[in-house]
């Protein structure tokens, strides 16, 4: 009796965990935070700012690094990215900045800006970005399945394990449950990662490594 109460107890307080960080994901999505960046009203000037100081300059121009990054991150706000993103984001697709922006928060550094005859690049460092999809996938799959197992059938594991201590068993098995759902957590971040980059090839029209 007295472990089926514990049991239902951390069922409880992981299912409160799930909801809460399910909740927090939602919240701070990309699309969310494209909202907020949206409703600005400083970003005009900023945006002047770093268009008039940066990118409408001469080419013998040389900004200082540091004072150019302090301005991109101020552009940008609470997505940080290096100051060749913001450049090449800037210069091709003025008029969906915010939009890459926001997917790149996640997924800046699988990409990379490089200058190709005095042209800015963005190119992909992922190779077969398929393939890595499936993988976590299958891992999400996996473990989520794993976290299931171990929560509706925890009174017949205990059972079925013969230890001394009927604690040291429920402590173990709270562990693992613990565990499974962080990595359960943990591989549908890297999933949407990867479909975020996915759009982002579609739509910046780069080429991925094979």
């Amino acid at each position: 009796m007295q472990v089926d109460f514990l049991m239902s107890f951390i069922v409880a307080v992981l299912s409160f965990i799930v909801a809460t960080v399910g909740s927090y994901y939602s919240r701070n999505s990309f699309l969310l935070d494209l909202k907020i960046l949206e409703k600005d009203k400083k970003r005009p000037e900023k945006a002047k700012h770093y268009h008039d100081k940066y990118i409408n300059v001469p080419p013998s121009f040389t900004p200082d690094p540091f004072l150019k990054q302090i301005d991109s991150d101020e552009l940008n706000e609470t997505v940080k990215l290096p100051f060749k993103f913001t450049d090449f984001l800037i210069k091709n697709y003025p008029d969906r900045y915010f939009y890459f922006v926001s997917l790149l928060k996640k997924s800046w550094s699988y990409f990379d800006v490089i200058e190709i005859e005095k042209e800015l690049k963005i190119i992909c460092t992922i190779q077969n970005i398929i393939s890595k999809k499936i993988k976590y996938f299958s891992l999400y799959i996996t473990f989520a399945m794993i976290s299931t197992t171990l929560v509706l059938y925890n009174d017949i594991i205990i059972n079925k394990i013969v230890v001394s201590s009927g604690l040291g068993t429920l402590v173990i098995l709270c562990f693992f449950i613990i565990l499974s759902i962080i990595l359960t957590f943990h591989f549908l971040y890297k999933l949407s990662q990867m479909a975020e980059i996915e759009i982002l090839i579609n739509q910046l029209e780069i080429k991925a490594p094979e």
